[in-house]
This record gives structure tokens, sequence and C-alpha cells, in this order.
């Protein structure tokens, strides 16, 4: 568990930060999900590329505060999609090794088609 402070700041336990390789400085992200927040390392993103938003900006005729939140929007909407992949591929992981350990069992498509009320050839 972990507690926010007077100051609204929180401390992640030594050994997520080793794991996960948050050095001392480094700077996190945080997306807003639907069940909490989720942190991932800060992606730099490098002159070359501002340079090209600001033109696109410029041609666009946006303001300053205009393009900060047209980039907010992406970097959101990227988090997100990456969250719910990761998401899905931790579910897949622990389903491989329930199924690996014998603690649970698949069934055969075949199976769930014929329940479900689905001819295989419908797909």
């Amino acid at each position: 568990m972990i507690t926010v402070n007077a100051n609204g700041q929180v401390t992640l336990p030594a050994r997520e930060r080793r794991r996960l390789g948050f050095a001392p400085g480094a700077s996190l992200c945080v997306v807003e999900q639907d069940d909490g927040l989720f942190l991932r390392k800060a992606t730099p993103v490098s002159d070359s590329a501002l340079e090209k938003i600001r033109r696109i900006a410029e041609a666009e005729t946006m303001s300053t505060k205009e393009l900060i939140g047209m980039c907010r929007e992406i970097k959101s909407e990227v988090f997100r999609e990456d969250y719910e992949n990761e998401l899905a591929v931790r579910k897949m992981q622990k389903l491989e090794k329930e199924v690996d350990s014998g603690r649970r069992k698949l069934i055969p498509l075949d199976v769930v088609l014929r329940k479900a009320g689905i001819k295989r050839s419908n797909l």
C-alpha cells in the first residue's frame, strides 16, 4: 500500500522502483484510467520532433496553449492504448501459467462455439 503525504507525494517501494528501473530523478508519466492511475517511464521527445510539432502548429495557426492541449490528448490516448495492451498481455501470461500448471483447462473452440450456438462457418 502507498500513502499520500501532506504535500500530495507518494513513495514507491524501493523493491518496485528497482524492478521497474525507476532511478532517482526519473521522469514518470501519470495516466488516469477508469480503475486508477498508471505510471510509466516518460519517453523524452527529441528537439526535431518538437520542431515538427511547432511547424504544424504555425501552419494551423494554433496557440501554444492549444498545441500543448493537443499533445496531451495524443499522449493520453497513446498511453491508454499501451496500458490496455499491457493488461491484455499480462492476462494472457497469467492464463498460460495457469494452463501450464494444470490449474486451468482450456475448452476447445468447437465446444465454445457449439454452446454459443455459432457455426464455425459463420466466423
